[in-house]
């Protein structure tokens, strides 16, 4: 996670400011600002709802952005908010290969397990995870 060290502290406005700014940018301009939008509510305001929002906007624009899928991950690790959490790690999933996606794997059925008694879950991504190695 980068860390934003502002001058001042009135990040808020600041969140503000960058909204407003986002109306003239295009999708593709906006990405980096919505990434840095998130960071500042999340680190600086500890809000990490409207972190979510910027990093779901960025994801409107570009369903494969990694970056927004990792943060979001991070967040709703951080909020012990594991079934949100599954549901993008499945979205990663999708896109990535090798060692990170058996790992990614290995991580979602430990949290179906640990996190949320759900051994069937569990089972599922053992075998998924089996299949890979398979293969």
């Amino acid at each position: 996670m980068e860390s934003y060290n502002f001058e001042f502290d009135d990040f808020e406005n600041l969140v503000k400011i960058y909204d407003k700014k986002l109306e003239y940018l295009s999708d593709e301009e906006k990405i980096p600002l919505l990434k840095e939008m998130a960071g500042i509510s999340f680190e600086k305001n500890n809000n990490t709802q409207k972190a979510e929002s910027y990093l779901n906007r960025i994801l409107e624009i570009d369903s494969e952005n990694l970056t927004a899928i990792n943060m979001l991950m991070f967040f709703y690790k951080s909020e012990n908010r594991y079934s949100d959490w599954i549901a993008v790690a499945d979205k990663k999933s999708l896109l990535v290969e090798g060692d990170e996606l058996k790992n990614l794997l290995l991580e979602i059925g430990d949290i179906y397990f640990e996190k949320l008694n759900d051994v069937g879950n569990f089972v599922n991504y053992r075998k998924k995870l089996y299949d890979i190695e398979i293969i």
